[in-house]
């Protein structure tokens, strides 16, 4: 099975070198590489708010594919594919959220945009045609690290991957979505 993957820039121990912490309890820590899926979705199209000229827009958004949840991208990621084997299959999450899902959810928040843009201001309505250019999947790279033995069941660490961060909002999603799928072996 290959993945559209982001690269993997972040190893076991350029995650120990950022974050001091760890380094004092690194024998007791395991690291496990998870693979979080997202859909991408790339439109176009124009909005006509009343009495005012046509606006013309390309506009991409990342739609969690566990949780559902949006963000805005400035630009696309890069990716390639990753070869993930049989014994792997439990380091990828599944997609919960559609295809259709994702591009009603995109198409909604681009639609809450303009409508924020225009007619709170102007109180006026407006017409918005949306065309999908694109829409394909991406997994992103996650570290969940855990004590081996630790008096606290639930003490876990997010890393991303690709940039290194921990501590984003869509921690809590992969982590529960990771715990979901341990649990199944």
């Amino acid at each position: 099975m290959h993945l559209p993957c982001t690269e993997l820039n972040y190893e076991r121990q350029s995650i120990l070198k950022k974050f001091r912490i760890l380094r004092k309890i690194d024998l007791n820590l395991d690291f496990n590489l998870y693979y979080y899926p997202y859909w991408i979705v790339r439109l176009q199209g124009s909005v006509q708010p009343r009495w005012l000229p046509k606006h013309f827009f390309e506009e991409s958004r990342a739609v969690d594919s566990y949780a559902g949840r949006i963000y805005k991208m400035m630009s696309l990621p890069e990716y390639n594919l990753k070869k993930i084997d049989e014994n792997d299959q439990l380091r990828v999450a599944s997609v919960e959220i559609s295809l259709d899902t994702a591009s009603a959810i995109a198409e909604a928040d681009i639609l809450k945009k303009w409508n924020k843009k225009y007619r709170n201001v102007l109180r006026l309505n407006m017409n918005l045609n949306t065309e999908n250019i694109e829409i394909f999947d991406i997994y992103r790279p996650f570290w969940i690290i855990s004590r081996v033995e630790s008096e606290f069941e639930n003490e876990f660490m997010v890393v991303d991957g690709t940039t290194g961060l921990s501590g984003l909002s869509e921690f809590q999603w992969i982590l529960k979505s990771w715990v979901e799928r341990s649990s199944l072996n």
